[in-house]
C-alpha cells in the first residue's frame, strides 16, 4: 500500500484547480537556479537546472575537496576521465558536471554527490534525486521502463508519475516514497510559479 498516494478526482495545486489522480500536500518554497547552478533571486524566469548539468553545484565545495586531497586540476581530471578545461569550467562556475561526472568526482574525492551540490539540499526536485544517484535521464528511463520523453515530462512537473514508477524510483534513487512525492510537488509548484511570472510579464508588456 502507498498511503501518500490517495486517489481522488481533483485537487488544488498552486492556486489553480487541476485534474489529478492522487492527492499531494502543498509543496515547500522553491529555489530557482540560473544556468550555472547559482541561486537566481530575480524574476524566476531562468532555467533552474542547466541542460546537461547539475543544479546547486558548488565550485567552492569542489575546490576545498581538491585542496584536502592535494589534487591538481590536471590530476583530478585524469582521475575522472575528463579534460582539464572541463574541471576549470566547473571551478569558475561557467558549467556544471553531468550526473555521471558528478558521481565520479564525488567518488574520487571520497564524498557523496550531495556534498558537491549543497545548493539544493533542502529543496530537492525530481531531477535532483536522479542526479544524486549518478544517473542520466536516458539510463533512468530505460531502468524505469518508460520513455525518456515521459521521464522528462515528470521531471518538468508536466506529468504525474504513477505508483509503479514511484516504487521503481524508490529503489533506483535509494530514497523513500515521501521524498519522491515531495520532490514532485516542489517541481509542480516551481513550474506553476514560472508560468505565473510569464503571464504577469506578458500582461505588463501589453
Amino acid at each position: 500500500m502507498c498511503p501518500a498516494w490517495v486517489e481522488r478526482r481533483a485537487s488544488r495545486a498552486v492556486g489553480a484547480r487541476v485534474e489529478r489522480k492522487y492527492s499531494f500536500r502543498a509543496a515547500n518554497p522553491v529555489r530557482v537556479f540560473s544556468q550555472n547552478g547559482r541561486l537566481d533571486r530575480g524574476s524566476g524566469e531562468a532555467e533552474r537546472v542547466p541542460r546537461g548539468g547539475t543544479a546547486g553545484f558548488s565550485p567552492a565545495a569542489l575546490r576545498n575537496a581538491l585542496d584536502r586531497h592535494n589534487l591538481t586540476i590536471e590530476d583530478f581530471a585524469d582521475e575522472i576521465g575528463i579534460s582539464r578545461q572541463a574541471v576549470s569550467s566547473w571551478l569558475t562556475g561557467v558549467t556544471t558536471p553531468s550526473p555521471t561526472s558528478l558521481t565520479r568526482a564525488a567518488r574520487t574525492l571520497e564524498l557523496t554527490p550531495a556534498d558537491l551540490t549543497p545548493g539544493v539540499s533542502a529543496n530537492l526536485y525530481v531531477s535532483d534525486l536522479r542526479v544524486r544517484a549518478g544517473l542520466t535521464q536516458t539510463a533512468t528511463a530505460e531502468r524505469l521502463g518508460i520513455a525518456q520523453s515521459a521521464l522528462s515530462e515528470i521531471e518538468r512537473g508536466r506529468r504525474q508519475p504513477d505508483p509503479n514508477v514511484v516504487a521503481s524510483m524508490v529503489n533506483l534513487y535509494s530514497v523513500d516514497e515521501e521524498s519522491i512525492v515531495e520532490a514532485w510537488e516542489r517541481t509542480v509548484a516551481d513550474r506553476e510559479r514560472q508560468r505565473a511570472a510569464r503571464r504577469s510579464a506578458r500582461r505588463g508588456g501589453s
